[in-house]
C-alpha cells in the first residue's frame, strides 16, 4: 500500500507483510487497524549488546560476536536433536548448538558470516552458545555497520504470529503512522512535565535507543491512557446528572408507612437519613447515582430493599445485584423473610 493512502483507520490486513492469513492472527490480539498496531506496545524488552572478539568471551555473560561458519557438524536425531556449528574470527572459536531446529538445515552454511547473541557457556573446553539469537549477514554487507548496544522490542504474540514478526511489519510502518499520531496535550503542559510528545513516545516505544527510552515513552502513552479513562469517566457522570431523564419515584407518608412495617425493627438515625436522601434522588427526573456505605450489619440491605419497595410502589420493576453467590443467598433469604406474606414477587 502506498504511504499516502495510509491512514491510522487503515486495515491491518492491506499493510505491507500481513495480508488476510495475518489479519486473522492479529485479529486474536485485538489488532484490526494501523491505530491498534502501533498501540500493541512491546511487554519487555531484550538487550542485544555490542559485539566483542570471540577471544575475549566471558563465561555467564550475555554477549554478541561476529564470525564465519567454520563447520557444521553432529547433526543428531531424536528427541534431543540438535544443529551445532563452529564460529570463527581472528581471535578464537565457539562453538554453537540449537536444539530442535531442523529448519536451519540448508539455510545455515558453511562460509557464512554470521551475527549470534547469548549467553556464553562451557562446553568441553570451549565456548559454548545454546540456542542463541543469530542474524545471517549478506555476502556484500559489512557486519559491523551497525554493531552498537541495541534494545528490541518483544511483542504480545502468538502461535501463527511471533513478537520478530510483529516487530518487522512494526517497523516497516512506524514512521509513516506516526505522522498521523495527533497531539493533545499543549506543549506547556508537557513540558513542565518532562513528557516527550505523542508521536515520539510511540517511535520510542517500538525502537528504543535505550532503556530510560523506552521507560520515558511508556510513562507517557500510560498517562494518555488513564487521561482519556478519566475523561470518559466524568463525561458518562456528567451525561447522567444533566442528560439523562428518568422517571420519577414518588414518595408519600402511605407508602413510606407501609413499607416500614416490612421491617421488624424501627430504622436508625442513619438508616432515616439514608432512605430520606434516597427518597430525594429517586424523585427527582435524573436517574439517582448513589453508593450507601456502612459497616457490616448497619443495616445496608434494609435500606436498599427500602429503595425497591418505593419503586414497586410506583409500578416498577426492580433488580439487585450480587457480586458472589453467597451474598446473593443472603439477600435472596433476608428479603424473603421481610417479605413472607407481601403481594411482592
Amino acid at each position: 500500500m502506498s504511504d499516502r493512502a495510509m491512514e491510522l483507520d487503515t486495515p491491518v490486513q492491506f499493510l505491507k507483510g500481513v495480508g488476510p492469513w495475518r489479519a486473522a492472527a492479529f485479529g486474536t490480539l485485538g489488532v484490526q487497524t494501523l491505530a491498534d498496531l502501533i498501540e500493541h506496545l512491546p511487554f519487555r524488552y531484550e538487550r542485544l549488546p555490542k559485539s566483542v572478539p570471540i577471544g575475549e568471551l566471558t563465561l555467564d555473560s550475555t554477549t554478541t560476536v561476529v564470525g564465519a561458519i567454520s563447520a557444521i557438524r553432529g547433526q543428531h536425531t531424536g528427541p534431543r536433536a540438535s544443529f551445532n556449528a563452529d564460529v570463527v574470527d581472528g581471535t578464537g572459536c565457539c562453538s554453537v548448538r540449537w536444539f530442535n531446529a531442523h529448519y536451519l538445515k540448508g539455510r545455515i552454511r558453511k562460509g557464512q558470516i554470521i551475527r549470534l547473541t547469548g549467553k556464553v557457556e562451557a562446553y568441553r573446553d570451549t565456548a559454548q552458545f545454546v540456542n542463541p539469537r543469530f542474524d545471517l549477514v549478506g555476502e556484500d554487507d559489512d557486519p559491523f555497520a551497525d554493531d552498537a548496544d541495541r534494545f528490541e522490542p518483544v511483542y504480545p504474540a502468538v502461535a501463527k504470529l511471533n513478537s520478530a514478526t510483529i516487530a518487522r511489519i512494526i517497523a516497516a510502518v512506524l514512521p509513516q503512522a506516526c505522522e498521523h499520531v495527533e497531539e493533545f496535550l499543549p506543549e506547556s503542559y508537557r513540558a513542565a512535565r518532562h513528557m516527550p510528545p505523542r508521536r515520539t513516545a510511540f517511535l520510542r516505544a517500538h525502537q528504543p535507543i535505550g532503556e530510560r527510552d523506552a521507560e520515558v515513552a511508556r510513562k507517557r502513552l500510560a498517562y494518555d491512557e488513564l487521561l482519556l479513562m478519566q475523561l470518559a469517566i466524568h463525561t458518562a457522570r456528567h451525561n447522567r446528572r444533566f442528560a439523562a431523564s428518568a422517571s420519577p419515584i414518588l414518595m408519600s407518608p402511605a407508602i413510606d408507612d407501609r413499607i416500614r412495617k416490612r421491617f421488624p425493627f424501627s430504622f436508625t438515625s442513619g438508616q432515616d437519613q439514608a432512605v430520606q436522601e434516597i427518597a430525594t434522588d429517586l424523585a427527582s427526573p435524573r436517574p439517582m447515582n448513589r453508593l450507601l456505605q456502612g459497616d457490616v450489619g448497619s443495616g445496608k440491605t434494609a435500606v436498599a430493599l427500602y429503595a425497591a419497595l418505593a419503586t414497586i410502589a410506583n409500578r416498577r420493576q426492580v433488580a439487585f445485584l450480587a457480586p458472589t453467590e453467597i451474598l446473593a443467598t443472603q439477600h435472596l433469604q433476608k428479603v424473603q423473610h421481610y417479605l413472607s406474606d407481601s403481594r411482592v414477587r
